[in-house]
């Protein structure tokens, strides 16, 4: 039987979307938002308010951070025992997957690599890796062991999962080559980044990162506290500031972190070009969490005042996310993106590729 397909909305104009921006007020949202954040960050809801559980639950479910509610709250642990069930499931079937994935490496003398976004904060951020939601492993790889991780894992059991145009290419060209394993609960994937930003959106060195990657936290070397902090922030930056509440969790738990260097910190988010990135993300977690930040931190990287003033103007949402109106991911990614960059030609170069290159998907839609 063919299931009934949904019409998708029509498309808006980016132009639109800049005007809804601009104009006054801010879209406050679903209060449930806020409750959970209250509630993620030990803050019980303001006294006399009358708060919906049911609907914390569902923003839970939708923010990717349902195990960390269900620990946080009684009322949220009943509401989400199926939720929190599933993803142990699938964390114990990510787990198996990524001790093939070290097995594998190990058996073909593979050094050269270092875990990236969840697959990392999982073990380095959290008591335990289940409270991080994960879809996949995402593995950051020097370019001249890319083709020894492929033979290693596709003898493995693992098969490729790339793209057309992407195979067309090269791997050499592609900024992630994906791999798939097949488990009885369904794909596991494994992405190979090369790079971790496309575009020229930030100056940011896959080789220092590996450099200093860590190796003992984790079943792989894992990125230093200041690497995992900025590469986090210039994430959320680039998506427009609109990344589910998983990764602004990342974010507060890695700005609070008890080793991090905050000199070291400031002078690699300089040599990024992602001081105003990192700055404006972390202004929306001290908001929104009511997050302790080291002072110098913020101080540190604060861009000029125009910048600081927009930055804090646009991102002044309470909803699922910061922004100030709700906006496509398409136009807060190309409106937003820009605005968070701190040098001309970095700034030059994503313009050219979110308003030129990709212009039809900016305006249309995704495809």
């Amino acid at each position: 039987m063919d299931l009934p397909t949904s019409t998708p909305p029509p498309a808006v104009p980016l132009w639109v979307e800049l005007a809804r921006l601009l104009r006054p007020g801010v879209d406050r949202g679903d209060p449930a938002w806020g409750w959970l954040r209250r509630v993620l960050s030990g803050r019980p809801p303001h006294p006399g308010v009358v708060v919906d559980w049911d609907a914390v639950a569902l923003a839970s479910r939708h923010a990717e951070v349902a195990v960390l509610a269900a620990e946080a709250h009684p009322e949220l642990a009943r509401r989400l025992d199926v939720a929190v069930r599933r993803q142990t499931l699938v964390d114990m079937n990510l787990e198996l997957a990524l001790d093939r994935v070290v097995r594998a490496l190990s058996r073909a003398g593979v050094t050269r690599v270092a875990l990236l976004k969840g697959a990392a904060t999982a073990h380095t951020l959290y008591d335990r890796p289940l409270q991080r939601f994960r879809r996949d492993i995402d593995l950051l790889v020097a370019p001249e062991a890319l083709p020894d991780v492929v033979v290693a894992l596709l003898a493995d059991g693992w098969r490729e999962d790339v793209s057309v145009p992407d195979r067309a290419r090269g791997m050499g060209a592609a900024r992630a080559w994906p791999l798939v394993l097949d488990l009885p609960i369904g794909e596991i994937g494994c992405d190979l980044h090369q790079r971790i930003f496309d575009g020229g959106y930030a100056a940011v060195d896959p080789a220092g990162v590996l450099s200093r990657a860590r190796p003992g936290l984790a079943p792989l070397p894992v990125p230093s506290s200041e690497d995992t902090l900025l590469v986090t922030a210039a994430h959320i930056a680039k998506g427009g500031f609109g990344e589910p509440l998983k990764a602004w969790v990342d974010l507060w738990r890695a700005a609070t972190h008890t080793d991090l260097d905050v000199a070291a910190t400031l002078a690699r988010a300089r040599e990024w070009g992602v001081r105003a990135a990192t700055w404006g993300a972390l202004g929306v977690v001290r908001r929104w969490f009511g997050a302790k930040l080291p002072p110098a931190l913020l101080t540190g990287l604060a861009p000029p005042l125009w910048q600081r003033r927009t930055l804090q103007w646009l991102l002044a949402g309470e909803g699922a996310h910061p922004v100030r109106q709700d906006l496509s991911r398409h136009a807060a990614s190309a409106i937003l993106g820009p605005l968070a960059l701190d040098d001309r030609a970095a700034l030059g170069a994503w313009v050219r590729q979110r308003l030129v290159r990709r212009l039809p998907v900016a305006v249309g839609g995704e495809r």
